[in-house]
């Protein structure tokens, strides 16, 4: 085949994409990547997919003998259901972001204000937490803060509050 005359255009191709598609995911990851970068990203990771396939054919018998080895075999399905089971979990990209946000929001506010947000007075939480043995030194703390006072992680605390919803009726 004459596209595969010249293989290492393939594999440089799927080095250099796989670096700016690891860099760019990255921003992503840690939420500092404007819209533009994200297109980008998607774009140039259906490049890499591509560049991938052309080097995988081109250096198939590589492949074939490298492949032979139980490891490898293991590590490529396990690989393969790390690609796959994202798919099939129900919710999407979006989601998960948006309900991210949410809980960032309500592990930075006081807890004075993330208590009105579940309908609970200052006694209410108060007690709650106490019931609870969860120190708290008074209803300015943030979530985050209490759930490091407490050695817990703040999804635990705000589980204590969802809990207390229950309580409230």
């Amino acid at each position: 085949m004459c596209w595969c005359k010249n293989n290492s255009i393939w594999t440089s191709a799927t080095i250099v994409l796989f670096i700016i598609v690891a860099h760019t995911g990255l921003f992503m990851f840690f939420h500092v990547a404007p819209h533009s970068l994200m297109v980008m990203h998607e774009l140039i990771g259906l490049l890499f997919v591509v560049a991938s396939v052309f080097h995988i054919v081109c250096n198939w018998i590589k492949f074939k003998r490298y492949f032979e080895f139980k490891s490898v075999i293991t590590l490529t399905v396990l690989a393969l259901v790390a690609l796959v089971v994202p798919l099939l979990y129900p919710g999407t990209g979006k989601q998960h972001f948006s309900s991210r946000i949410l809980f960032d929001r309500i592990e930075k506010s006081q807890l004075r204000v993330t208590g009105q947000l579940f309908g609970l007075s200052e006694s209410q939480l108060l007690e709650l937490f106490k019931q609870s043995n969860v120190k708290v030194d008074n209803l300015n703390q943030t979530v985050y803060e209490i759930s490091r006072l407490n050695d817990k992680q703040p999804i635990e605390v705000i589980q204590l509050l969802f809990g207390g919803l229950k309580h409230q009726d």
